[in-house]
């Protein structure tokens, strides 16, 4: 009987050859002695399979399988590799200097406590936390897993800049699943395109909460360090006792559609203390009014930024058009609406406005239409944008060559460099 496992990527039952005929997927390419064997069962349930992307300063993300749900999952291991190690030959993780541990230890319970938290998050776009547990020595979360590719892949390797027009409308999702995250008092501290995820289902998706934090007081020794992301880390985060919340998140979402939009990664905040370039340095592709919007978004002083995700959000809606979209509701009042932004050179208006030479003969004099007209304008519009965003999906998952993208392993065929998709 010929002897068959598990593909470390589809998953399908496979003879014993290296090179899935399947997916294609080859599990005899080296990887690092850090890593879990191939097959590793964790908590008599989930299969581990290939590393997703790279691994971080909290560790090491899988693609994994559900042996009960027979579904394809992610399992972020905690595995800080400067103080942490796997020991030779087996699937426990070490401490490698004994005055660490308790730093390790520390590190494992707040990886925890953050899980705890993510696993009652319920918002379409940002990632679910199925489940967590302790097992060889260290801590594991179990996240849904999506076909698709980060934003940061899709810029590395596809298209370096996106026009406005198409990067906005990917912004607007996650700015909302920030909305979410921020009315439960929970900052995630690490937005950059890494942390998005073109999901082939048509759906953008917030990320990697490994640097997530509840909004409590300053310099919260509760909540885990994180290893800065050069660009999009507005100053605060620079500071050991600062006051970091939802602008610290508007901050980062800002240099996150500026890199989309102008293929550049903005200055570091450090390096825009004593003379800011961003103001005056050339925006490619950023029209005049949008230009004005992220660089209050992108204000080194907190104050003089935009106080939440929802409050940016509104305002870039307000700029393209756009109507806004149904949220889930907040525990707290929503904001008054902020001002109207300047009209548009971007996009056509959402509601074109067309009116007739002569008044329609059964419409009131009234300053606002009827409500079931604009409960019908607005439905009509959310669907038609909703269309919009889904087929710009679909463009950037399936129209382009057929070599340069595999849904079998979420991965770009030709992979230099090496920024898989990660949950």
């Amino acid at each position: 009987m010929t002897y068959q496992k598990h593909c470390p990527s589809c998953f399908t039952l496979k003879d014993a050859v290296a090179v899935c005929p399947q997916c294609g997927f080859d599990e005899s390419t080296a990887r690092s002695a850090l890593f879990l064997p191939y097959g590793t069962v964790l908590a008599g349930q989930y299969r581990v399979g290939r590393v997703l992307g790279k691994p971080g300063g909290f560790g090491i993300t899988y693609q994994g399988w559900d042996i009960n749900l027979q579904q394809r999952v992610a399992i972020k291991e905690f595995l800080p590799p400067d103080i942490a190690e796997r020991v030779p030959h087996s699937a426990d993780v070490a401490v490698m200097e004994p005055e660490e541990r308790q730093s390790f230890e520390n590190g494992k319970a707040a990886f925890l406590r953050e899980a705890r938290i993510v696993a009652q998050l319920d918002h379409p776009n940002v990632v679910r936390v199925r489940t967590f547990f302790n097992a060889n020595g260290t801590a594991y979360l179990v996240m849904d897993y999506y076909d698709g590719m980060t934003m940061a892949t899709y810029l590395a390797e596809k298209q370096p800049s996106l026009a406005p027009e198409l990067a906005i409308p990917v912004m607007l999702p996650i700015l909302d699943g920030l909305r979410y995250l921020h009315a439960r008092g929970l900052i995630h501290r690490d937005i950059k395109p890494n942390n998005i995820y073109l999901a082939t289902i048509g759906r953008a998706i917030l990320l990697d909460f490994g640097a997530a934090r509840q909004a409590t007081a300053e310099g919260d020794a509760r909540s885990m360090s994180v290893a800065l992301s050069g660009g999009y880390a507005p100053l605060e985060q620079y500071q050991r006792r600062s006051s970091q919340g939802p602008w610290t998140d508007v901050y980062g979402a800002a240099a996150t559609l500026y890199r989309m939009i102008t293929g550049h990664l903005p200055p570091g905040a450090l390096d825009r203390l004593a003379d800011d370039p961003l103001p005056t340095s050339p925006w490619p592709g950023v029209p005049p009014a949008l230009k004005t919007l992220l660089l209050k978004a992108l204000a080194l002083k907190p104050e003089d930024r935009y106080p939440t995700a929802e409050a940016f959000m509104l305002t870039l809606e307000q700029y393209t058009g756009a109507v806004p979209a149904e949220r889930a509701p907040a525990h707290e009042a929503p904001p008054p609406n902020p001002p109207p932004a300047p009209p548009s050179p971007l996009l056509p208006p959402a509601a074109p406005e067309a009116p007739p030479a002569k008044p329609p003969p059964r419409a009131p004099q009234s300053p606002k239409p009827l409500p079931g007209w604009r409960r019908t304008v607005e439905l009509a519009l959310l669907a038609v944008g909703g269309a919009l965003i889904i087929a710009f999906f679909l463009w950037l998952m399936f129209l382009r060559p057929p070599e340069a993208y595999s849904p079998a392993t979420g991965q770009l065929a030709p992979t230099p460099p090496a920024v898989t998709a990660r949950a």
